[in-house]
């Protein structure tokens, strides 16, 4: 369907549009959530180049800075990333100024960036930051206990377990109350927090809640098994 749209809008307003440098965007996002990186990455690249081509207001530019961002790195291309997503938070904060929360979308991605090409300190300061907005701004929202988790990973990253612990474990218990809310995508996250939580005990010695919190790992790999194998079924029968 999104190749059709973006076949109309070539059709409609020709090949240098800024909507169709948005279909570009959006196959992209759905190619990188199939896993289909390699692909995701050049509709990122060409929606981006087209974006700067037309001297867009930056409302989209930044966006699909962020987009291709996040394919790069689950490319593993981390500095190219690093880059990619830094260009859009600054942009973001100029148009949007430093408390909206896609600014904070930008400060979470950067972090994770960052944590994995293993600067722990400095991307500290971008996930309180991160939280520092969501909590200001959209304080119910599912986004606002991930930013907890987020800081809590980077803290028990770099070994402070106690003040990483209760950011964990607020920050699963907020998402898990409001998971039916939180896109396909971002599901992921409540397994890496209790997956995080496991390696925090284990690393404390404490066993028993260790123990406690592998269990509801394995009850949610259970229940995400049933929901894939249920949904695989009803499109069979469709």
């Amino acid at each position: 369907m999104a190749r059709e749209g973006l076949e109309m809008t070539k059709k409609m307003y020709g090949p240098d549009h800024l909507g169709v440098a948005i279909s570009l965007y959006n196959i992209a996002s759905l190619a990188q959530l199939q896993g289909r990186l390699r692909e995701a990455e050049s509709l990122g690249r060409e929606a981006l180049t087209m974006s700067r081509k037309l001297g867009s207001d930056g409302l989209f530019l930044a966006p699909a800075l962020n987009g291709l961002g996040d394919t790069l790195r689950d490319e593993g291309k981390l500095e190219e990333a690093r880059q990619m997503i830094s260009e859009g938070l600054e942009l973001r904060r100029k148009l949007l100024g430093s408390e909206d929360p896609k600014v904070a979308d930008s400060l979470a991605n950067l972090a994770n960036v960052l944590e994995r090409q293993g600067r722990l300190a400095d991307a500290e300061p971008l996930a309180r930051e991160c939280l520092a907005i969501r909590e200001g701004k959209i304080p119910d929202d599912w986004r606002a206990f991930d930013a907890r988790s987020l800081l809590g990973e980077n803290l028990a990253a770099q070994q402070k377990y106690n003040e990483a612990e209760p950011l964990l474990i607020s920050g699963y218990e907020g998402m898990k109350l409001r998971e039916a809310k939180i896109p396909v995508d971002g599901k992921i996250r409540l397994r890496e927090v209790l997956k995080q939580l496991v390696l925090l005990y284990k690393a404390n010695g404490r066993s028993e809640q260790a123990l406690d919190w592998q269990q509801r790992l394995e009850e949610f790999d259970k229940s995400q098994a049933s929901k894939e194998s249920t949904e695989a079924t009803n499109q069979h029968k469709q």
